[in-house]
């Protein structure tokens, strides 16, 4: 996600949902307004991701207000799936399929040829996030993790994204000094 393109874009509300695979959409107003406004509220699947993705084309989204992959990291640290798809069978939700499934695996990685396929998983994302929300933070709540995610762990997540999309600025001379010989 940090040097990768972008090459499809969702989001929608219970009743619509969005899709496009054109990169101009970054240049749309409405998308722009609707994207920095802090009074939208957003729930994405793995805000650092979606962050430091979206600071490339556009900046850092605002009104970021839930994100299913970390509230799934926090009620089984043991999954280190990033798939939707596995978080959201976990939970009972079968309408989505794997990415790799999707776009393959390895050397036969890639996008379906048939754009509406490609639609498709993503519309079933955008509808797994939604349906995943309660779901996650219900449990959050009955386990005693939801002010754990709310007040420290997804605040972090921004504050990571901060910082891979800042970087840092290492020394190169003395980062050599630090390099162990090689044996």
């Amino acid at each position: 996600y940090h040097i990768e393109d972008i090459v499809g874009v969702a989001w929608g509300t219970k009743k619509k949902i969005y899709l496009t695979n054109n990169d101009n959409i970054f240049e749309n107003e409405a998308f722009q307004a609707w994207l920095f406004d802090p009074a939208k509220k957003k729930k994405v699947y793995d805000a650092k991701r979606t962050e430091v993705a979206l600071s490339r084309y556009i900046g850092r989204p605002q009104g970021l207000c839930y994100d299913v992959l970390l509230a799934a990291y926090l009620l089984d640290t043991n999954d280190h799936s990033n798939d939707i798809a596995g978080v959201a069978e976990h939970y009972g939700y079968t309408d989505i399929q794997s990415d790799d499934v999707v776009y393959g695996r390895g050397a036969k990685k890639g996008l379906p040829e048939d754009v509406e396929s490609f639609f498709a998983h993503l519309a079933r994302k955008i509808k797994a996030i939604d349906w995943l929300t309660d779901k996650l933070q219900e449990e959050l709540e009955l386990k005693g993790h939801a002010a754990l995610f709310d007040e420290m762990e997804f605040p972090l997540s921004g504050i990571l994204a901060a910082m891979e999309i800042t970087g840092i600025l290492v020394d190169s001379v003395s980062y050599q000094h630090l390099q162990l010989p090689t044996i």
